[in-house]
């Protein structure tokens, strides 16, 4: 249970300070949400959620090499956990060809679930 604590606090903590820099700019047409599930003996999903004002579109995960930057999600490497896998996404993303990149590229519109699983070290 402490484990689960901890890893809670931390994703608040990374949220926080994504919603701090968001501030800077005049607004932010995505808003984010976070949920952790266990999943298995010492397996936990880390949901983040993306709602995404109409109108408004977020890159996928990519990667565009000489395009656009895509969504990325970055975990700090501990002694607590291990990433089972990469980052996946609750639904396939829409793409289309981009004129000013000259490639294809996918986004979401609307709201997506961005989720990672992790396992306890300890």
């Amino acid at each position: 249970m402490n484990f689960v604590k901890h890893l809670f606090l931390t994703v608040a903590m990374a949220l926080t300070s994504l919603s701090a820099v968001a501030q800077l700019q005049l607004f932010d047409p995505v808003v984010w949400s976070t949920a952790v599930e266990q999943v298995g003996e010492g397996e936990y999903r880390i949901d983040f959620k993306a709602s995404v004002d109409n109108g408004w579109h977020m890159y996928d995960l990519g990667p565009y090499e000489g395009g656009p930057m895509a969504t990325t999600f970055t975990f700090e490497p501990s002694a607590d956990y291990e990433l089972v896998g990469g980052v996946t996404a609750d639904k396939d993303s829409h793409v289309e060809m981009n004129e000013l990149f000259g490639m294809e590229i996918g986004s979401y519109e609307g709201s997506v679930t961005f989720s990672q699983t992790i396992k306890s070290a300890k």
